[in-house]
């Protein structure tokens, strides 16, 4: 499975990410990433990274995927006015 990203989106303060991407079936969703920080252990440094938080339904195109996405996540409504 494979999917092809449309858009990416980042928080004003970095810490959330949104990727709108066309799925196999040729259908649009959209996910939300909350960075997340590892701390150090014996075997790795302290490192970050994005992890999935919230996984939407499918829509029909591109744009509706984004207006939901707009709608249903604070930081990004916010960050369009």
């Amino acid at each position: 499975m494979t999917a092809k990203e449309i858009k990416t989106e980042t928080s004003l303060d970095g810490l959330r990410m949104l990727t709108i991407f066309e799925s196999d079936n040729g259908l649009f969703q959209f996910c939300e990433y909350v960075l997340t920080y590892e701390d150090a252990s014996p075997y790795n440094e302290a490192f970050s990274h994005f992890l999935p938080s919230q996984m939407s339904g499918y829509y029909s195109s591109a744009e509706d995927a984004e207006a939901d996405a707009r709608a249903r996540l604070l930081w990004l409504a916010q960050k369009s006015n």
